[in-house]
């Protein structure tokens, strides 16, 4: 065990302070390195290869029973409990994609806004500044948790004109964003000219 892990750190530290610290001899060390490699050592080794293989294959997404599969497909024979066994020990730990969050109820009896746009968001369709505007909102994962997030945009300059961040999915935080829109644009908007909320 000693001598594995000094061949396998040698490239982090120098060897004669591996073989001072684990009470070994360099000759002892050595002699061990040109001794066949035993059978058993080379299954693992084999077998932690295909395991590799399989694992980065599907992206890092296949824990241990889905790589088992895989390998009985292959005709490499193991058990389940042998391939989680090794994934732990080369730390190979399956990436979870976070749960969908859904963001909106369409089921209420609040009024809808008229669609006046129509979903025509082209630049060139629209007359200029201040008449069409877009919201939307979005969210992040923190450390802390999900961070929502919601912009309002001015259409023809495709600049965001007003924001706001919470920590939870409320009507205040489209109603700060908006707030802020028309507090930053409301005053240059040109007399008689009509903005347009999507």
């Amino acid at each position: 065990m000693r001598y594995q892990f000094i061949q396998d750190h040698q490239g982090q530290f120098r060897q004669c302070i591996l073989f001072r610290v684990l009470g070994v001899s360099s000759s002892a060390f050595h002699s061990w390195k040109k001794r066949p490699v035993s059978q058993p050592k080379q299954q693992k080794e084999t077998l932690v290869t295909h395991i590799k293989e399989v694992f980065h294959a599907s992206d890092r997404r296949y824990g241990s029973p889905r790589i088992h599969r895989d390998l009985q497909g292959l005709g490499i024979r193991c058990s389940q409990k042998r391939v989680a066994q090794l994934m732990k020990e080369h730390r190979l730990v399956a990436y979870k994609p976070r749960k969908f969050v859904v963001t909106t109820d369409s089921n209420h009896a609040f009024p809808l806004a008229q669609n006046l746009l129509n979903r025509e968001y082209q630049v060139e369709n629209v007359a200029g500044l201040d008449r069409a505007w877009a919201g939307d909102i979005t969210y992040v994962p923190t450390a802390q948790g999900w961070l929502y997030v919601a912009v309002v945009l001015d259409l023809k300059s495709r600049k965001v004109i007003g924001w706001s961040m919470r920590d939870s999915l409320e009507q205040t935080l489209v109603h700060e964003a908006l707030e802020m829109a028309l507090g930053q644009r409301l005053s240059t908007q040109a007399a008689g000219s009509s903005t347009v909320v999507v």
